[in-house]
């Protein structure tokens, strides 16, 4: 395969219990092998961790020059707060595109919503 996509938080899970992708690979190895690899929902939480397990797989994929893309919703002022050493490899890596467009969850909420207040 040419791609991956992992969610960011599993990423923690990926380095501290050497999940396995597949019999002869772990996630991990998968993630820093594979030609492109996709981090979706890169989500900033006060106290998470996360961000170091990010930031190193990033980092070695950059060294690598391996392709990344990372999804988030926070703009790159709450990623330098929050986690400035995966914003300074970032920084060096990086060409941000911004996403215009019809954000398909608020009907769906709308629609639960809906669903859920008559129960």
């Amino acid at each position: 395969q040419i791609g991956l996509w992992i969610r960011a938080a599993q990423i923690p899970e990926y380095y501290i219990k050497d999940t396995l992708f597949d019999s002869t690979l772990t996630m991990k190895e998968r993630a820093l092998e594979v030609p492109l690899l996709v981090i979706d929902e890169l989500i900033i939480q006060e106290g998470s961790k996360a961000g170091i397990y990010v930031e190193d797989l990033v980092r070695q994929r950059v060294n690598e020059r391996q392709s990344t893309i990372i999804t988030t919703n926070h703009v790159p002022k709450d990623i330098t707060s929050k986690f400035p050493a995966l914003f300074s490899v970032l920084q060096d890596a990086v060409f941000p595109v911004k996403v215009y467009g019809f954000d398909f969850r608020v009907p769906i909420k709308i629609k639960i919503d809906k669903e859920m207040s008559r129960i």
